[in-house]
């Protein structure tokens, strides 16, 4: 219909240039919003924003729905913003904490797809929140991958797990990480290389997960207002990070590469609007994300981001 036909064009004028510096995130918002989960990849592709197989393989397999809280259908649309898995926006998941807008993620997997394809690859989702990313980025990895998750809230840390688990991707205990190299004597070898191992742990996002690295890949789903050392630190030679990069308001996503000699070179690949990546306080005997919960909201000088979302702030719609 005419409805159908105004909305591919808004979405066509999106597409991205193969370069990674075409990456502009705001623009490409609502843009690309669907009624099911094939609907958005199509409009996703349509755009020019997935480009690689890989990173459409991945998406398809990974439903949204299974990673965003369900939304009536009376809700799903509104003067201010989208709701639903399949809106083209980011979603509340409770904790003051969102699941990116379906444009960002498949922009990150294309910045990170060549790296994520390294044979033996280890990787690290911070901020996994409901772990859809950690989900993709699993299912881009080479054979005998592993992917590591990060999350300060231990509820949301939870919540990954558990939607890995329903999605097929069970988590590892932690010692199964040191498992590596060629499959055990009278191993299946389609078993052996058909998932990668997955680890999820609470733990500050801003301390990476040094026990489980180097990574071959590293994104951050929350903004910093530098580039964190640690996780430039446990990159692997060849590695490359994605980390959105500023204040409260406006991020560049930042793109940093470590060469083989262990020289690093970062450049800005677009700008978007993240919650921040809250670093917990130096003081002993609190709990920040668990305490922070039942306070009855933000305290003086916090902000309620999931109230912002709701408003449209995400873009610039507040």
């Amino acid at each position: 219909g005419l409805a159908a036909h105004y909305a591919r064009r808004r979405c066509a004028k999106l597409a991205l240039s193969k370069a990674p510096r075409a990456l502009h995130a705001p623009g490409m918002a609502w843009q690309c919003s669907a009624d099911t989960h094939v609907g958005l990849i199509h409009n996703l592709e349509r755009a020019g924003i997935i480009r690689s197989p890989a990173v459409r393989r991945a998406m398809l397999a990974t439903d949204r729905a299974r990673y965003a809280p369900p939304v009536p259908p009376e809700r799903r649309k509104c003067a201010t913003y989208n709701y639903g898995p399949y809106a083209d926006a980011p979603q509340a998941i409770g904790h003051k904490a969102t699941i990116s807008a379906p444009h960002i993620h498949a922009a990150a997997l294309e910045v990170l797809a060549g790296h994520l394809a390294t044979p033996g690859c280890r990787a690290l989702d911070v901020g996994c929140g409901s772990g859809y990313m950690t989900a993709c980025m699993a299912r881009m990895a080479s054979p005998r991958a592993s992917v590591a998750a990060v999350e300060r809230i231990q509820p949301l840390a939870e919540l990954t797990a558990a939607n890995l688990a329903q999605d097929g991707l069970p988590c590892l205990e932690e010692g199964g990480w040191s498992r590596e190299g060629p499959p055990a004597a009278g191993e299946p070898p389609d078993t052996a290389h058909a998932a990668p191992r997955i680890v999820v742990r609470c733990a500050d996002g801003w301390a990476g997960a040094v026990e489980f690295a180097p990574f071959r890949a590293i994104y951050v789903g929350a903004a910093a207002p530098e580039v964190p050392g640690a996780l430039v630190a446990q990159l692997a030679p060849g590695g490359r990070l994605l980390v959105p990069v500023g204040g409260r308001e406006r991020q560049a996503l930042t793109v940093v590469d470590k060469a083989a000699d262990g020289t690093v070179r970062q450049w800005e690949v677009g700008v978007a609007r993240f919650v921040p990546l809250v670093r917990e306080p130096a003081a002993a005997g609190r709990a920040p994300a668990q305490a922070q919960e039942g306070e009855g909201g933000p305290g003086p000088g916090q902000v309620d981001y999931d109230e912002r979302y709701r408003r449209g702030w995400a873009y610039g719609k507040e």
